[in-house]
């Protein structure tokens, strides 16, 4: 089924209007967009069509935005915690690769997997287990089940793709 077919009966819902620091003035956040918006976001993001969103799995929430403003002016205005909460979210930005919406990268759940290389050790178990942030967060992000958000971005590759090229076990 095409992304254009699977967003045909959603209904889009203007979140909230940021005011960037770093971009081009006001600029929208989106929850679950529909293809209309998803395109509008492509014409104001980079020459290769690249946007940003938040996955915030506890509310099944799937935000987009465009790619000049920065996960952090959008996470704030949304009250996510991308950096030091427990809850698996991931904050990347996706581009199309035949014809599907792919995460291509994630600045969060790669900063929680640097953390764990520094800790000496490839067992999220163990990092878990000494309290440690980036055990306690990547264990809930591969409990989770991204099915949700893999019908509009594919996110569950890009994860499991991380995983094995780091050799990361539970």
């Amino acid at each position: 089924m095409t992304l254009k077919k699977l967003l045909k009966n959603l209904k889009e819902e203007f979140k909230v209007g940021v005011k960037s620091e770093v971009g081009d003035g006001w600029m929208k956040i989106y929850l679950v967009a529909s293809d209309k918006d998803i395109a509008d976001i492509d014409k104001v993001a980079d020459d290769m069509g690249e946007f940003r969103f938040i996955a915030y799995a506890p509310g099944k929430d799937l935000y987009v935005f465009p790619i000049n403003l920065l996960h952090e002016e959008a996470a704030k205005k949304l009250k996510i915690d991308i950096y030091h909460g427990f809850e698996p979210v991931i904050a990347g930005v996706a581009h199309k690769r035949g014809g599907k919406w792919v995460c291509r990268s994630s600045f969060n759940y790669d900063d929680a997997i640097s953390a764990l290389m520094l800790s000496g050790t490839h067992k999220v178990s163990i990092v878990k287990e000494q309290g440690k942030r980036s055990g306690i967060y990547l264990d809930n992000v591969y409990k989770t089940n991204w099915g949700w958000a893999d019908k509009y971005i594919s996110i569950t590759p890009y994860i499991e793709e991380q995983r094995k090229d780091y050799n990361i076990q539970n």
